[in-house]
């Protein structure tokens, strides 16, 4: 049965991007490699690619040159069927159809690395502004822009690394086109910047290429690229196009981790409980248990993004504890680490004569139990690694929708194009006519936002008019009175310091000076407290308060919109409007919110981390995020960001301290030489931790929190002495399949996975009892 999940994966991803491009004779009877070339857009267009590629090096030489130059190519193109295991007749099943399609991307795209560094380079579709501009040849285009020129440079570079055997050029913004832009094409035509877009999404350079036509009425003699070409030395390893996130770069995390341990300090002071939201109020990041025994720690600080998916993989998370967003956050010894075992240290001794072999030998047996990500992570391709981790998930949707994100860059329309509803695209279609015969800008965001309520429309077209993250925020004000009276209780009590909040308070309360000075107190109280006890306890007051930390943190207006104002707004609203903001003005980009608009409700945890995903490693991550456990998640980005290296991999999930304290091992004793009370791991808490536990004596929660896990990592009964399964380190990658996708009638469940989904009624039809 898991065999035909997948076969039915495969078989509707191809159906959804059908659109034959090969001259070959797709009818009757066929070999399987032909299939692939009749059924696959995507092949197609890279075996089209490769032609040309080659024929223009034909044209290039004669004599003997030419003729070594047919051989080679017949040599490549009879080899493929071998190389990726295609048989020549009959059928392959549908694991191995998986994987030699990703052969055979692999293929063609290590061949026109080498067609592009012989002697004649790529064929350029790159032209120079002519002297005059006519137009039959005034055609872009355009794989991806940028608001401001350092983003649009990086994407460049990234492309030009991604894509060596291909030529961008980066334009600066001009009189018709508001950002900076990335082209694949420039002054062709029509037909010739068509086959550049169909490329650009065989290559999965993007999935939305924009064909677009130099105005006839304007001059623009002047617009010149300030970057263009292939890149000089192309890589041939083929790297994941996954951005690690603003909280996993070694740098940041470091300085993520100094807030974090800052504002826990600071809350905590006096022996007081700070919930999971009060350390995000004051870090801007959601923190568990585990996360703040990581940054405690040092070097990794795995804290959870807020975003609607990264707040969805939190709860998740807090769930699995019986924790909520308001429980009070506290360090657990059940949250330690991987750790050795006495036995394997033992081995390891008695095996190895030196201390960096001692170490090697230990540390590979940490990492034994996440071998699976391991073997994953280490593959060649990035479509071999995802293929490997896809299966261990073993959900259909999640490979359907990881098998799309990789054709491209992740976003709501590659979302969309993975579903087969015909009505969700065709709807999609209309909107982006409605907003390409907009006379204004105005009314092109209304095409967007049609089907919303009219006070969300207000908010829509009051985010066309400011481009400011306050802006943004004071547009929600259209949405909640509660919500703009909490908003403005805030911005009284953050202007004036402690001695004006007395005077706020009973402005908020209509002049209630008794419920005002009592809610104040005597100022030990934050800022939320005093709302809530003004205001009541009610979204609309926590999401105010969230506002304006997203404000203080630099949040951009559209992405203010989008993560910050959950207590008014749904996820999906959220992200249709945030695709508004971030247009700014730009009918061309405003056209690609249509697949946000009409994708349904409990697409939008998806959608989000397709917007916030740069890849399909990272989207396959966060689309997996709430149904792994979170021992798994964090391993699984150590997989990731260690390239599947057993020795860093251990080294990323066991932390530098527990591989400082492993190396006083060698030759040493167990309890005496390492992993003592005293500890490395405790040393660091303690002086993590150092104006708490010179608190109020040997009884509060952080002593006695470190005192534990003095007892876990060292002495007699330590888990290195005696192991046993600690909370979060489950077996099980994942815990609760079910929240990758929602319930039954989901719209992915509706694709792949669920009860009346379109495959069970493939598979209810090739049932034979259903026959009667």
């Amino acid at each position: 049965m898991r065999a035909m999940y997948f076969l039915c994966a495969f078989l509707l991803a191809i159906s959804i991007f059908n659109n034959p491009a090969s001259a070959q004779s797709c009818d009757g009877l066929m070999r399987p490699i032909a299939m692939f070339s009749c059924f696959d857009a995507e092949i197609a267009a890279l075996k089209e690619e490769e032609s040309r590629l080659y024929a223009a090096q034909l044209d290039d030489l004669s004599g003997p040159e030419r003729s070594a130059l047919v051989r080679e190519h017949n040599r490549w193109a009879g080899s493929l069927e071998a190389k990726c295991a295609i048989p020549d007749m009959g059928f392959l099943l549908p694991k191995d159809a998986l994987v030699a399609r990703s052969c055979l991307m692999d293929q063609y795209r290590d061949r026109f690395a080498k067609l592009a560094t012989t002697k004649t380079a790529t064929l350029s579709r790159l032209n120079d502004h002519p002297q005059q501009v006519v137009a039959t040849k005034s055609y872009f285009t355009i794989v991806a822009s940028g608001t401001t020129e350092p983003d649009a440079r990086t994407h460049f570079e990234r492309l030009r690394s991604s894509f060596p055997f291909e030529s961008f050029a980066l334009y600066p913004p001009n009189s018709e086109q508001y950002n900076w832009t990335i082209v694949l094409a420039s002054y062709v035509s029509h037909a010739r910047a068509t086959q550049s877009a169909a490329l650009a999404r065989a290559l999965a350079i993007t999935l939305t290429p924009v064909v677009w036509r130099m105005p006839d009425h304007v001059d623009l003699s002047g617009w010149m690229p300030v970057a263009s070409g292939p890149l000089d030395a192309p890589d041939v390893r083929q790297p994941d196009r996954k951005a690690v996130g603003p909280n996993r770069r070694p740098l940041d995390q470091v300085a993520t981790a100094k807030k974090v341990l800052t504002c826990y300090n600071e809350r905590a002071s006096n022996n007081r409980l700070v919930t999971v939201e009060q350390m995000f109020l004051c870090s801007g990041v959601w923190i568990t248990p585990k996360a703040l025994l990581r940054c405690a720690l040092g070097q990794q600080c795995p804290v959870y993004p807020d975003t609607v998916s990264g707040r969805a993989a939190l709860d998740s998370a807090l769930a699995a504890r019986n924790l909520t967003r308001t429980s009070a956050l506290m360090l657990s010894e059940a949250d330690i680490p991987a750790m050795p075992t006495k036995t394997d240290i033992e081995r390891c001794n008695v095996a190895t004569n030196s201390q960096n072999a001692f170490t090697d030998c230990v540390m590979l047996t940490i990492s034994a139990d996440k071998k699976a990500l391991i073997d994953c992570f280490s593959k060649k391709t990035e479509g071999d690694r995802l293929l490997c981790f896809t299966d261990k998930v073993n959900d259909p949707n999640l490979a359907l929708q990881v098998g799309c994100a990789i054709r491209g860059t992740p976003s709501a329309e590659s979302v969309l194009a993975c579903n087969p509803s015909a009505e969700l695209k065709t709807k999609a279609e209309k909107i982006r006519d409605c907003v390409k015969q907009a006379g204004s800008y105005a009314s092109a965001a209304g095409c967007v936002t049609a089907d919303l309520p009219d006070a969300q429309k207000k908010m829509a077209d009051c985010l066309t008019k400011t481009n400011t993250a306050a802006g943004s925020a004071d547009c929600l004000g259209n949405l909640s009175a509660d919500y703009a009276k909490a908003r403005q209780l805030f911005d009284c009590m953050n202007s004036g310091g402690k001695g004006v909040w007395t005077n706020c308070a009973a402005t908020a309360v209509s002049g209630d000076a008794a419920r005002a000075v009592n809610c104040v107190g005597d100022g030990s109280k934050s800022s939320t407290d005093i709302a809530i006890c003004l205001l009541g306890d009610k979204l609309e007051v926590r999401t105010a308060q969230h506002v304006l930390t997203c404000i203080s943190s630099g949040r951009s207006a559209s992405s203010l919109i989008a993560n910050c104002a959950d207590g008014i707004l749904d996820a999906k609203t959220s992200q249709v409007l945030s695709c508004v903001s971030n247009a700014n003005g730009d009918k061309s980009q405003l056209a690609g919110c249509a697949a946000g608009a009409v994708l349904p409700p409990d697409a939008a945890r998806v959608v989000s981390c397709a917007t916030t995903s740069s890849g399909a490693t990272s989207f396959a991550l966060c689309a997996a995020g709430p149904a792994m456990n979170e021992e798994w998640r964090i391993a699984a980005e150590c997989a990731v960001e260690t390239g599947g290296n057993p020795i860093g991999f251990a080294g990323c999930t066991a932390t530098q301290l527990t591989i400082n304290e492993l190396t006083k091992c060698f030759k040493g004793g167990i309890g005496t030489s390492c992993f003592g009370k005293n500890n490395t791991i405790v040393l660091t808490l303690t002086n993590a931790f150092n104006d708490l536990t010179n608190g109020p004596g040997p009884n509060n929660e952080i002593v006695k929190a470190i005192r534990a896990v003095g007892e876990v990592t060292g002495g007699p009964n330590s888990v290195i002495n005696n192991p046993r399964q600690l909370l979060g380190g489950s077996n099980s990658m994942i815990n609760n399949p079910g929240q990758i996708w929602g319930g039954q009638n989901s719209v992915f469940n509706q694709i792949a996975g669920g009860s009346n989904s379109e495959f069970r009624k493939v598979l209810r039809v090739m049932d034979p009892s259903s026959w009667f």
